[in-house]
């Protein structure tokens, strides 16, 4: 039983892995907004991102830059910083 329990806990994991590279590696281009996926683990509430997320957002896309979280997979509690910054 706990061999199984080991074994889903371990699967999860590889699929919240494999699921954070894809949304790192997409960024996405409106008329004037652009967003990234960050590699910094954040601390979620919601959607609302932790100071470690900001920071790093700032420091690669200047001042105007906004933080937030994102839902890797709908219904899944895994989430990444997500950064908007003007393109």
């Amino acid at each position: 039983m706990a061999n199984s329990k080991m074994l889903c806990l371990a699967i999860h994991c590889i699929i919240l892995l494999l699921s954070v590279e894809v949304m790192m590696k997409i960024r996405s281009v409106d008329a004037k907004e652009c967003l990234e996926g960050l590699d910094v683990l954040p601390t979620c509430r919601g959607q609302e991102a932790d100071q470690g997320c900001w920071i790093e957002c700032q420091r690669k896309h200047g001042p105007k830059a906004e933080a937030w979280c994102r839902s890797i997979l709908p219904g899944y509690p895994g989430q990444v910083c997500m950064c908007s910054y003007p393109c």
